[in-house]
Order: structure tokens, then C-alpha cells, then sequence
């Protein structure tokens, strides 16, 4: 741009002399020269100046450019630097929450098994007293044999012998032994 403005310049300073020069040659026409020539050199050094001055300026834009984007670069990582903080202590909560919800599943699952390896030992026993002369309960025998895992023929023949005995109390005692024996107690 600059070497552009300063042969329209010359050019302009050459057409000048060429008409002034051409016409007369006297004092005025040096005068006029020089007057030429003086508004050129004015002209190169205002353009000079002007393009020391837009160069500046984009200097200061790049500059001030840089400066924002190093400003925008902190921040980001700033900000990514709280969100990585910020989901470690997420997943260390979640990893808290976990195991003290594993813990407390253990715990009920073990108190469960317990509460139920009572009721079986309690149910054995209760079982027990339900297939004896004493504690005979026709229902419940009944519903005994129905719930075990004995085929169908073998389940109608025991109910039918204890229902048979149970007027006589050694044929009962018998018919139940059997039975405890056919489902294991």
C-alpha cells in the first residue's frame, strides 16, 4: 500500500513538471517545482505516518487478541479444573452411598437368615409335635403332607392311613411315624 501511494505521487509530481516545464522556463516554474515538490515529500511523509500508525494499530489488536484468548484459555481451565473436582467428590460420595448401602444389605440379609433359620428350627419342632398322638391335628398333617414334595399316590395313601388310625391311638401313633419318616423329620 505504501509503495502504491508513493508512485501515484510521482507520477503526479512527473505530470506536473512535464506541464510547468513544458509551458515556460522562468523562476516560477522552479518555484512551482519546488512547491510540487514539497507537497509530495508533505504527501510521503503523511502517508509514512498513517501507515506507521494502522500498523500499530493492528499490532495492538493482535496483541490485545493474544491477551483475551491467554485470559479465555485460564479460564477454561480453571472451570474444567472445578468440574474434575467436582466429580471426584461425586463418585466418592456415590462410592460412600454404595457400600454403606451394601453394608446395611448384609446386615438384614444376616438377620434374615437368622430369623429364618429360627422359624425352620421352631417349624421342625412344631412339625414335630403335629405328627405325634398328642399334638395330633388332622388339618394340619393334611396340609403338611399336601405342601411336601412327595408324588401324589404316595401323599393319598399316607392321609388315607392317618385318617383311618386316627380313632385309634397305636395305629395313629404308627400311621405317623410313617409319615415323618416318608418327608424326613
Amino acid at each position: 500500500m505504501k509503495n502504491l501511494i508513493f508512485v501515484v505521487i510521482a507520477g503526479a509530481v512527473a505530470v506536473v513538471a512535464y506541464f510547468v516545464l513544458g509551458q515556460s522556463k522562468d523562476d516560477s516554474v522552479t518555484e512551482a517545482v519546488q512547491a510540487v515538490t514539497e507537497q509530495v515529500e508533505a504527501v510521503q511523509d503523511a502517508a509514512e505516518e498513517a501507515a506507521d500508525a494502522a500498523e500499530t494499530t493492528v499490532t495492538e489488536a493482535v496483541e490485545g487478541a493474544a491477551d483475551a484468548a491467554a485470559d479465555a484459555t485460564a479460564a477454561a481451565t480453571d472451570a474444567a479444573e472445578e468440574a474434575a473436582t467436582a466429580a471426584t467428590d461425586v463418585a466418592s460420595e456415590a462410592t460412600d452411598a454404595t457400600t454403606e448401602a451394601v453394608s446395611e444389605a448384609a446386615e438384614s440379609a444376616t438377620d434374615v437368615a437368622a430369623q429364618a433359620g429360627d422359624a425352620a428350627a421352631t417349624g421342625v419342632t412344631d412339625l414335630a409335635s403335629v405328627f405325634t398322638a398328642d399334638g395330633f391335628d388332622l388339618a394340619k398333617v393334611s396340609e403338611v403332607i399336601d405342601g411336601s414334595s412327595l408324588g401324589a399316590l404316595q401323599k393319598a395313601s399316607l392321609k388315607t392311613a392317618i385318617e383311618s388310625a386316627a380313632n385309634n391311638p397305636e395305629m395313629l401313633t404308627q400311621a405317623l411315624d410313617t409319615a415323618k419318616q416318608a418327608l424326613g423329620l
